[in-house]
């Protein structure tokens, strides 16, 4: 969880498609100790959901640039979305 993985981009370049960035973040929260962290709002919990704009990946572009063009954003959706709720990183 967390990491871009190689798969999306791949079908997006061959499909065309965009990627959608976006993010979750609510506190308080349980966590789970699952593979996804899976979030159970308390509560009176705030929440932030944050969408980020389309990604296009063309058929010509490196796989590896992509997928760091695309971690970058999903990392700045987190991080807006920590901002929102009032959680720091």
């Amino acid at each position: 969880a967390g990491n871009v993985q190689p798969g999306p981009v791949l079908l997006a370049r061959r499909s065309g498609a965009a990627i959608v960035p976006y993010a979750l973040e609510v506190k308080p929260v349980w966590r789970l100790d699952t593979w996804d962290r899976f979030m159970i709002p308390l509560p009176f919990s705030k929440g932030g959901m944050v969408i980020g704009e389309p990604i296009m990946i063309a058929a010509s572009d490196d796989a590896d640039k992509a997928c760091d063009r695309v971690q970058l954003a999903m990392q700045a959706a987190y991080d807006e979305a920590a901002h929102l709720v009032g959680r720091k990183g």
